[in-house]
């Protein structure tokens, strides 16, 4: 992903395997304001796009994008990593 001033510019890629990816353009208006700090190069999202029935069947067309959100690793976490790459370089034979 990349991005100008008013837009951006994203790789799409189908999730159900029916279509080739695409290279698109949206609007930085489609993104909700709590997610617009996530909007950087390399950031995955989903973009939904469908129908919305309401209870007396009047359809909407919408459209939402979302953002991934990872938990942010701690320092305990890192470490924890690095012990048990440690040991699996040993278990492997690579140490």
């Amino acid at each position: 992903m990349s991005s100008g001033s008013d837009s951006f510019f994203a790789r799409l890629v189908d999730l159900t395997g029916d279509t080739p990816d695409e290279e698109v353009e949206i609007p930085r208006e489609e993104v909700s304001a709590s997610d617009c700090a996530l909007l950087r190069e390399g950031a995955v999202f989903y973009w939904t796009i469908g129908y919305s029935d309401s209870v007396k069947g009047q359809r909407r067309r919408v459209s939402e994008i979302r953002f991934r959100r990872l938990p942010a690793w701690t320092e305990e976490d890192i470490q924890r990593a690095e012990r048990e790459a440690e040991e699996f370089g040993f278990v492997l034979g690579s140490r």
